[in-house]
């Protein structure tokens, strides 16, 4: 129920928003982005998890989306709550279940230019290691992200980002390198 009030609260202010000016085209001011792609997960399995053939690492491909909601203060600096994640199923796991791998956090976009296309982004919060056949298994712990942007044209972006999780729960101890490559859209 909280899922669905937050949900809808969020597509009521994006509609009343873009009545208030806040879509002038301008990076200043409220922005929204969402976007997807592909991303490469390294995963280093610390502890046996889930009934898996042991520990180790395991590289997969994966389904990576973004995203993020937050504010401009100028051309060049804007601030938001961020989330970034990997979709991924593991050769290892013998029930072949689907896993996500993500971030919730605090990003940043920095512009090299007032005017320019080049940016760089940061982000710190929360790392996330969920199995999405067992809901009640959901693994806690910390994650950063690095990355470098290039706005392709306007409000339509490309992204090349890292992501690490260090996830140290008593059910899953698992650290994750992740590459996300994503098109992402900017409404601002």
């Amino acid at each position: 129920m909280k899922k669905n009030a937050t949900l809808a609260t969020l597509c009521l202010s994006v509609l009343l928003s873009s009545h208030i000016n806040a879509f002038d085209n301008k990076r200043e001011g409220f922005m929204l982005s969402a976007g997807f792609g592909i991303s490469s997960i390294h995963s280093d399995f610390k502890q046996e998890y889930g009934g898996w053939s042991g520990t180790g690492r395991d590289s997969e491909g994966g389904f990576a989306t973004s995203f993020k909601i937050g504010y401009g203060f100028s051309e060049q600096f804007s601030l938001y709550v961020m989330r970034n994640s990997t979709i991924v199923e593991y050769v290892k796991d013998p029930n072949n279940n689907v896993y996500e791998n993500c971030m919730l956090g605090i990003g940043a976009n920095y512009y090299l230019e007032p005017e320019g296309s080049v940016y760089l982004m940061g982000g710190i919060g929360l790392g996330r290691f969920t199995d999405y056949d067992d809901v009640d298994t959901e693994n806690i712990g910390q994650g950063f992200m690095l990355g470098l942007g290039y706005e392709v044209s306007p409000h339509l972006n490309l992204e090349v980002s890292y992501m690490g999780t260090r996830i140290d729960d008593n059910k899953a101890e698992v650290n994750t390198d992740t590459l996300h490559v994503t098109f992402n859209y900017y409404w601002y």
